[in-house]
Order: structure tokens, then C-alpha cells, then sequence
């Protein structure tokens, strides 16, 4: 397709707005590990569903029982950066495209702060979950983030090769100005 199609292309659809691809899905186009069809969403080979925030947060909130969704989200992500890490030419490739796939995700901004030995501490900005969650349900007394722990506690086992659990430390949800997380034995 001339650059002058694929520039069209991109742009029906959007509003006549420019659209880009980051440099994480356009590697992951180039390499044919993405595949966003009629059928849904593929990355590695594995089946994405992308439905609004307002579903995960209905969801969780009626479940009230959070260990469910981070032990379901845990183990998913860590048979998923398994596949990925198969893909990454080094660790430093993987953590890169593993962060960088939580932020296309939809759950935010993510920075590491502090990484070592086993141990992470992690911030999340413009979350639009724990936003969407307290919007919906007001100032919560405790973090919501259950799913988004989970996800990281499976790749961070993946990462350094031994299980890791995820805690939230503090949350959007609870009045704070981003969340964060440790990863930890």
C-alpha cells in the first residue's frame, strides 16, 4: 500500500485526525504478532477482548470478592508472558514491550520507580479504571485495582523466574493523584 493509501486509511474512521500506531504495536505489527481482524484481537497468538472499562468495574464491584479476579488475572498473564517473552530478544525487550502493552491496555501510564532483586514498586498515572471506578462508586476506602495487580504479579513471576505477588498500595479510587504497586516474594 503507497504511504499516501496507508495515511488515508488510517485516518477514515478518526475523524479525519491523524492516527499513529506506537512504536510497541508497530513492532508487533512488523514481526506479525499483532492481528486485529474481524475476529477479534490476537497478540502472540493469544485472544484479546477489548469491551469498555464500565463492564470490568461493574463486574468487580459486584463480585466484591477481589482475590478471584487478581488470582484469575495473575495466572493468565503469567501463561501469556511466557508466550511473550519467547519474543523478546532480552529482558530489557521484554519489560519494555510487557509495560508498554499495560499501557495500550487502557489501564494507564505505568513507571517504574525502584527495581531490585525481586522487588519492584511501581506508579500508574491517568488511570482510567481506578477514574472510571470512583466516578461510578465514589471515594473508595480501599484500592481497586485487583485485575491490573494480578497482570503484573504474572509477569513479574515471569520476569525473574520465581512466583511474586502484587499489592496496590494506595489508589486513584481513594483521592490520591496515581496508584501504586509492589511486587515482592
Amino acid at each position: 500500500m503507497a504511504e499516501r493509501d496507508r495515511k488515508t486509511a488510517c485516518n477514515q474512521g478518526n475523524g479525519g485526525r491523524a492516527m499513529t500506531l506506537s512504536s510497541f504495536l508497530s513492532k508487533l505489527l512488523l514481526g506479525r504478532q499483532l492481528d486485529w481482524s474481524e475476529e477479534g484481537v490476537r497478540i502472540v497468538g493469544e485472544n484479546f477482548c477489548v469491551q469498555p472499562i464500565d463492564l470490568l468495574i461493574f463486574l468487580q464491584n459486584s463480585l466484591k470478592k477481589k482475590d478471584v479476579l487478581y488470582k484469575s488475572a495473575k495466572e493468565s498473564f503469567y501463561q501469556f508472558s511466557r508466550k511473550m517473552e519467547m519474543h523478546a530478544s532480552s529482558k530489557d525487550v521484554f519489560m519494555k514491550y510487557m509495560l508498554a502493552l499495560i499501557d495500550h491496555l487502557g489501564f494507564g501510564k505505568i513507571k517504574i520507580l525502584e527495581l531490585k532483586e525481586k522487588n519492584v514498586k511501581l506508579q500508574l498515572s491517568k488511570n482510567n479504571f481506578a477514574s472510571a471506578y470512583k466516578k461510578n462508586f465514589g471515594r473508595q476506602k480501599g484500592t481497586v485495582d485487583c485485575i491490573l495487580a494480578g497482570i503484573l504479579a504474572g509477569f513479574f513471576s515471569v520476569y525473574f523466574g520465581v512466583d511474586v505477588e502484587c499489592e496496590e498500595n494506595f489508589c486513584i479510587a481513594q483521592g490520591k493523584s496515581a496508584c501504586s504497586f509492589s511486587v515482592h516474594p
